[in-house]
Parts: structure tokens; C-alpha cells; sequence
């Protein structure tokens, strides 16, 4: 009771809303939560492998501690918790094709760097919304297919290099879901793309120049056009994944909101960088 000075207790279901919220808040303060207690434990470890970025360095470096709980926990923890996946590819990460297999119901997915093999089977059973990506990180030097049923659901495309000569507009055309998509400095296929892609509403353009070169004029008159001037640093296309997936302003929904403006506020004559952002 209140008069024997015994402290008061909140309800389980408040007390575990208010656990949730603080480290959605203030992820930093997850690891003292997690000691609290068990049921605090359980509560919030969850939300902890929501999103998850992986960088894999040299062989002689120590692999990253999520690794370990790839071992550690049931391959079921990982489809039911994991919705956004960055991954840092390099020729060492051989790791990586089994991550993608346990993270089944990721919807969000990043593969950073140039793949040795592909990463393509693993993604089977996923239902991808957003994907990021070297092609060449999923397909190798096979035909690009993306009729392929991981790719049914999504709605938002960013192609981190330039693959001109092996994707056709038709190849994006067969994505039935598709209304974001990003090309890096591909300009013949971005005509074709505008043409044939009639549920597309924004097509974002990174280059490495300045875009008022005369080329690039045409393509200003489409507004669902938004183009980017790159700068070249690669842990801000990280950074900028990662805001999207805590709800803060990345390159999309910048992209959106430009797009937006060009429907009605703005001059359809005009560009706007939306960022600086690396897709290396």
C-alpha cells in the first residue's frame, strides 16, 4: 500500500509501451534496458533487429557482433523481426547469402559493393518494397529478370550504378508495383523508361555534373523528373538509408516532396539538387 512506502506499479501493457517507445526514441539507451529485467528484455530486443546494417571489412578484421547472434538465435527470430537490411558486400562477406536466407521477411533491402556471387536465390522468399542495389550484386553476369516474384511488391527502385547496357525500360515496365526508381547517370534509359513506365511517379537522376548541360534539358519537362548532384561520399548513401527507415527525410521522400511542388508551386523549368548522396 501506499502508506507501507511500497512503490506503485504500472500495468504491464503501459510499462512495456513505455520501454518500446524510449528506444525508438533513444536507441542508445537499449543496451542498459535490455538489463532492467527479462520481461524488459523481451519486450524491446525485438525492436533492436528491425533494421539492421552490416558492414563486413577484411578477413583480418573482427566480424561484427551481429554476426554472432546469427548463431546464437533461432533462424525464426530473424523472419519475424527483421524488416530493413543494409548489407556492405565485399569479396569477403561470404557470410552474407545465409543472412539473407534467415532475414526472409525483410521488406527493405541494400546491398552495398560489388558482389563475387549471387546474392539472387536467397531473395525468394522475400516480398520486397524497396531494394537497393548493384545489379550485378543479385544477377552476376546472368540475364536481369525482374519478373521474378521478390520483386512483385515493390514500390520503390534505387539501381546504384550504371547498368545501361543490361537493363531495358521494358525490365522496369514488369514491375507492377513500381513507382520510385533511381538511375545512376543513365540517360538514353530514362527517355525510354518515362515512356513506357506510366505508373511511375518520381524517376530520381544522379550525375557527376553538373546537370544544366543542354542534354539534359528535355528531361527537366517531365515532372516527375528529379535530378542529383553527386558528391562523392560513401557513407552518406548509408546515413540516407538509414533516415528512411526511422522516418526522416531521405533522398525518396525529398524527391516526393520536389516532384510534389513541381505539380503545382514551382517553375517546370527547374531543377533541384535534393542532396548529396554516394551510390558507390
Amino acid at each position: 500500500s501506499a502508506m507501507s512506502g511500497s512503490p506503485e506499479t504500472l500495468p504491464p501493457e503501459l510499462e512495456r509501451e513505455i520501454f518500446e517507445l524510449a528506444v525508438r526514441v533513444h536507441p542508445s539507451v537499449a543496451p542498459n534496458l535490455l538489463l532492467v529485467a527479462h520481461r524488459v528484455h523481451v519486450w524491446i530486443e525485438p525492436i533492436l533487429y528491425e533494421t539492421l546494417i552490416i558492414l563486413v571489412g577484411a578477413p583480418s578484421e573482427p566480424p561484427p557482433a551481429i554476426l554472432q547472434a546469427f548463431q546464437s538465435k533461432p533462424a525464426s527470430f530473424f523472419r519475424t523481426h527483421v524488416r530493413n537490411l543494409l548489407l556492405h558486400y565485399d569479396r569477403h562477406a561470404k557470410q552474407f547469402p545465409a543472412i539473407l536466407s534467415r532475414c526472409s521477411g525483410t521488406v527493405n533491402l541494400a546491398v552495398l559493393g560489388q558482389a563475387r556471387h549471387s546474392l539472387l536465390a536467397p531473395l525468394g522468399a522475400m516480398k520486397l518494397q524497396r531494394l537497393a542495389v548493384h545489379m550485378q550484386a543479385l544477377f552476376g553476369p546472368k540475364h536481369i529478370d525482374l519478373t521474378l516474384p521478390c520483386f512483385a511488391t515493390l514500390t520503390h527502385l534505387n539501381i546504384m550504378n550504371s547498368d545501361e547496357d543490361r537493363i531495358t525500360a521494358e525490365d522496369f515496365a514488369s514491375l507492377p508495383a513500381l513507382t520510385h526508381l533511381h538511375l545512376f547517370q543513365c540517360r538514353a534509359l530514362m527517355d525510354a523508361v518515362l515512356l513506357r513506365c506510366h505508373a511511375l511517379k518520381v524517376l530520381v537522376s544522379t550525375w557527376a555534373f553538373p546537370p544544366e548541360i543542354p542534354e539534359l534539358r528535355s528531361l527537366i519537362q517531365d515532372p516527375r523528373v528529379v535530378l542529383v548532384h553527386l558528391w562523392a561520399h560513401r557513407r552518406s548513401s548509408i546515413e540516407d538509408w538509414k533516415a528512411g527507415t526511422e522516418g526522416r527525410p531521405d533522398l525518396w521522400s525529398r524527391a516526393d516532396l520536389f516532384v510534389a511542388k513541381r505539380h503545382g508551386r514551382i517553375d517546370p523549368g527547374k531543377w533541384s539538387v535534393v542532396g548529396q548522396f554516394s551510390f558507390s
